[in-house]
């Protein structure tokens, strides 16, 4: 027992405090990627520190901006404790876990937009008001593209299919005939089903 309480008191004479810590943000610099954390239990604030990242470059990444209040674990450079940084960020009783299959890959934003990536291969996005995509070309490829409403097309071009037929209401575009054809510059009825 003696052996255990010089041990312990050892221990607590030489740490020096700048192993990994728990600790929750406090401040947010998003133009510099930098954080400041009340280091657990003690509720110290850090200065500003680093917020590691998924993958970073110049100019590009994966970055998740942080929210005030989230839970942290904190590592220091050669034990210096002037040189914090965030190293992960962690689920707790008020920023719970999502039920993410194992395999899995989720994105989802506080509204409820999503991407997931799921283990059969389907690729999933939702937007809760829209999804813009901007490209100088589009080429979808692998099967049929189906909508569930109104396609609108805003370009002088037009649609121009190519080896294929259009249909609307499953009268076709190649095929169809119409009734009521009035010889010279007349107009014809609907097309006949």
């Amino acid at each position: 027992m003696i052996a255990n309480l010089t041990n312990a008191l050892h221990q607590t004479q030489t740490s020096d405090g700048t192993g990994p810590r728990s600790g929750t943000i406090t401040s947010y610099d998003p133009v510099n990627g930098m954080v400041k954390v009340a280091i657990q239990p003690e509720g110290r604030e850090s200065n500003w520190m680093k917020l590691d990242c998924p993958g970073v470059g110049n100019g590009w990444g994966v970055q998740i901006g942080p929210q005030i209040g989230d839970e942290v674990t904190i590592c220091f450079d050669s034990s210096d404790p002037n040189l914090g940084r965030v190293t992960a960020r962690h689920t707790n009783s008020l920023n719970l876990a999502m039920p993410v299959p194992s395999g899995e890959i989720w994105l989802i934003h506080k509204t409820g937009s999503l991407l997931k990536f799921l283990t059969d291969g389907t690729v999933t996005v939702h937007s809760i008001t829209a999804i813009n995509y901007d490209a100088p070309a589009h080429h979808f490829t692998g099967g049929p593209v189906t909508m569930d409403h109104t396609l609108t097309v805003t370009d002088s071009t037009g649609v121009v299919v190519t080896g294929g037929d259009v249909k609307a209401d499953t009268i076709s575009l190649k095929t169809h005939r119409t009734s009521g054809v009035t010889p010279g510059g007349g107009t014809s009825s609907v097309p006949v089903v």
